[in-house]
C-alpha cells in the first residue's frame, strides 16, 4: 500500500487549486514586457488552503484504498 505523506497532500492540493482557477497565494512574478496581459488569478486564504489540503487528502486516501 503506498503511504500517503504531507508532500503528497500539499501536490495534489496545489494542482487542484490551479485546476480551479486559483493561486495558491500571492506571489510575486518578474515584469512583464510592456503591452502583455495579465492574468490575474484569485489566490487562497488560509481556509481555503486547508479545504484543498482535506479535499487531496480524501483523493489520495481513497486511491490507496482502492489500488
Amino acid at each position: 500500500m503506498r503511504k500517503v505523506d504531507e508532500a503528497a497532500i500539499s501536490k495534489r492540493a496545489k494542482k487542484l487549486c490551479e485546476e480551479d482557477g486559483y493561486d495558491w497565494d500571492a506571489e510575486f512574478k518578474l515584469l512583464l514586457p510592456k503591452g502583455t496581459k495579465i492574468k490575474l488569478k484569485p489566490f487562497l486564504d488560509e481556509v481555503g488552503r486547508r479545504k484543498y489540503l482535506a479535499r487531496a487528502q480524501e483523493q489520495l486516501l481513497k486511491e490507496c484504498a482502492d489500488g
